[in-house]
């Protein structure tokens, strides 16, 4: 989610992953998925860095988008490569990463 302001000054939190275009016609009109506009005060290319912003946020911790802290899996967990397999395994409590092989 990111934070804008709509023309009237007051604030919109939206979900940017349904945003489809951002547009300067001199303002900045962005079209979600499902047709839907909504006019902004930020220029387009602000929206794009909150954007980004956002989901770099997500990226660097993952583990955030669990409501309930216990869920969440440990930094532990969560640190070992997946060795250019575009998976990633979490490991259980008594797990061990897996030695790495050099090539």
């Amino acid at each position: 989610m990111i934070s804008l302001t709509r023309l009237d000054g007051s604030q919109l939190i939206l979900n940017a992953d349904l945003i489809e275009t951002v547009e300067a016609t001199p303002d900045t009109i962005i079209t979600f998925a499902h047709d839907k506009k909504v006019l902004v005060r930020e220029k387009p290319e602000e929206v794009v860095l909150r954007v980004i912003a956002f989901r770099q946020r997500i990226l660097a911790n993952p583990g955030n988008l669990i409501a309930d802290p216990a869920l969440r899996p440990t930094p532990e967990q969560t640190s070992v490569a997946h060795k250019g397999t575009g998976r990633i395994h979490l490991l259980k409590q008594d797990e061990q990463p897996e030695a790495s092989q050099e090539d």
